[in-house]
């Protein structure tokens, strides 16, 4: 045995996880297969290596766990290996780590296939359960998939998950273009959002809303409304609850004035959208014309691009690392090529 294990075993014996990311950064690939055969034989010693160290002490009874999960995130082959090690059984906790900094340092430094891969494994693990909601399998997924550019599954407790968290900038958000029209067909998604509001109640004015994040969107131009108006009528055919459907009701008040609503859309029976007819993929994302933003647009139009930009990029663009394939500004409607 090489001298690597123990190295490894004495940071996660620490309960100390950036030790442990640098401890397993540093091993070369034999090395790797040392710490990968020892690993699991040593969850029961961790485990119980913590616990005599707090004396069974409730708030250090878990730091032995993250430690492992970086450990196996850093040296396992695979990666449905790694996806089905960080949330082995033995790691099920009351509380999610406090930093997912070590965990992701690890997997930056596998290749970028990989990690694209391990995105969508774990995309595709999440259920919505109670043990879910307590651990960082949501941020975690979400993070890798918006780090690699991976395309996201199409898996409704991953678009449920999205718009579980407190709502990104849609503007610069990879993932806004894919899960934006997933909203009104996801089973969960009307449920998870039937209290948001347009506006955050005044005992906490910081908070954001959906509701007030789609708004702000459509009100600057970054999203069209009229594919989120045509979302909110296939759902209402659709039925459902006045739970399930609350938060479409109140998208669609925010969308359409009083005025132009004339009910004849919700008279008509539900019928499954024709190919013609249904939106692609992406048509809630997409930028309306520079007359529509000069119209209805609160904002003045951004500046014009210097000298060296590409014609297709404005002041507000990201640097071209910041961007993502199918990336649109959200202003200029620049493309990244």
């Amino acid at each position: 045995m090489s001298g690597a294990w123990p190295g490894v075993r004495a940071a996660i014996s620490a309960g100390d996880p950036a030790r442990v990311a640098t401890a397993v950064l540093a091993l070369d690939e034999a090395g790797r297969r040392e710490v990968a055969r020892e690993l699991p034989g040593h969850i029961a010693d961790a485990r119980q290596a913590v616990v005599e160290r707090d004396r069974g002490g409730w708030s250090g009874s878990e730091d032995w766990i993250e430690p492992m999960r970086v450990a196996g995130a850093g040296v396992l082959g695979g990666a449905a290996a790694v996806a089905t090690w960080l949330y082995r059984r033995e790691f099920t906790r009351w509380w999610p780590a406090r930093d997912l900094g070590p965990l992701l340092r690890v997997i930056a430094a596998r290749p970028p296939q990989w990690q694209a891969d391990l995105a969508v494994r774990l995309a595709l693990r999440l259920r919505g359960t109670r043990t879910q909601a307590r651990d960082d399998s949501v941020p975690l997924a979400l993070e890798l998939l918006r780090r690699t550019g991976a395309a996201p599954p199409d898996h409704d407790p991953l678009t449920t998950a999205w718009v579980s968290q407190p709502p990104p900038d849609l503007a610069l958000d990879p993932l806004a273009w894919h899960l934006l029209p997933r909203l009104f067909e996801a089973e969960g998604v009307g449920r998870a959002l039937s209290n948001d509001t347009a506006d955050p109640p005044d005992w906490d004015r910081s908070r954001r809303t959906w509701l007030g994040a789609l708004r702000a969107a459509v009100a600057v131009g970054t999203l069209a409304p009229e594919p989120l108006v045509d979302g909110c009528v296939r759902r209402f055919l659709r039925g459902g609850s006045a739970t399930d459907l609350r938060f479409f009701v109140r998208l669609h008040e925010l969308l359409v004035p009083a005025r132009d609503r004339t009910g004849d859309h919700l008279q008509r029976p539900p019928t499954a959208p024709t190919a013609s007819t249904a939106p692609t993929a992406s048509a809630a994302c997409a930028v309306p014309s520079s007359p529509r933003r000069a119209a209805e647009s609160p904002l003045r139009e951004p500046p014009a691009p210097p000298g060296n930009a590409s014609a297709t990029t404005c002041a507000y663009c990201p640097p071209p690392p910041a961007r993502w394939p199918s990336w649109r500004c959200g202003r200029c409607g620049g493309r990244a090529g």
